[in-house]
């Protein structure tokens, strides 16, 4: 583990696989997948939820590809947006509706959870004064997710700082294109950062080592990594940062 040469002001931190641990799906998914239908909207499910995701994976590719042929490298799509053109009756219901019910689907993917060990590095650097920042593909579930996860250890979104917060979704494009880092990057010299005072924390080489060095910023990979990369557990980054 390299000496760090340079005090950090700011952590910018990937979201899964570094925040959020992700795991299976609900179980009796299709028992879940009734229930939503019926206790959101009102209505029985109009497909079955295999054909469902099926579709999705097709508008979406469909969706990036579009996207692709006017010069954005690495698109990304709004799932409620998704969710709608895999089933058209649901422009029926308002927007917040949709979007809670968007959310709910999310659970016939994956589950989510934060780490107690995860939390108490986030409380530390907060309490210590670190800025604290995220650049996440994501979705507006994500902050749902986030707010589930970091709840039971009496923490929040407010400990991020929102104009250094980047959620793909709401820029129609992601990691690890170059713009979600300039963009931070030109927020945190706002701020009187330096790119070299600032550490992006993430589980993807390639998506988060090499796009945040590229901007001049510091890096720790949360798994194993090699000489040239700074990597390890919690406990190693917060050795590192001299906490």
């Amino acid at each position: 583990m390299k000496q760090l040469l340079t005090p950090i002001k700011a952590v910018i931190f990937d979201v899964y696989g570094t925040l959020l641990e992700v795991g299976p799906p609900v179980p009796d998914a299709d028992a879940w997948w009734s229930r939503i239908f019926r206790e959101i909207l009102g209505i029985e499910p109009p497909i079955d939820r295999h054909e469902f995701f099926a579709a999705c994976k097709r508008i979406t590719e469909e969706m990036e590809q579009a996207v692709r042929r006017k010069g954005i490298l690495h698109p990304e799509v709004n799932w409620p947006v998704v969710v709608q053109k895999a089933i058209p009756r649901l422009a029926m219901f308002q927007p917040d509706v949709l979007k809670h019910f968007a959310t709910e689907l999310i659970r016939l993917q994956h589950t989510s959870w934060v780490r107690p060990e995860t939390a108490y590095v986030l409380g530390n650097l907060h309490q210590k004064g670190y800025v604290l920042g995220i650049a996440s593909n994501s979705q507006a579930y994500t902050l749902h997710e986030l707010r589930t996860g970091l709840a039971p250890y009496g923490l929040s979104l407010e400990i991020f700082e929102p104009t250094l917060c980047f959620f793909s979704y709401e820029y129609g494009f992601k990691k690890p294109d170059p713009y979600v880092f300039r963009i931070i990057s030109v927020r945190l010299e706002a701020r009187g950062i330096n790119p070299y005072e600032t550490v992006m924390v993430g589980d993807q080489i390639e998506k988060d080592i090499l796009p945040a060095r590229d901007v001049g910023w510091q890096t720790w990979l949360l798994c194993g990594g090699s000489e040239e990369i700074q990597a390890g557990d919690w406990p190693r980054f917060t050795k590192w940062l001299g906490l």
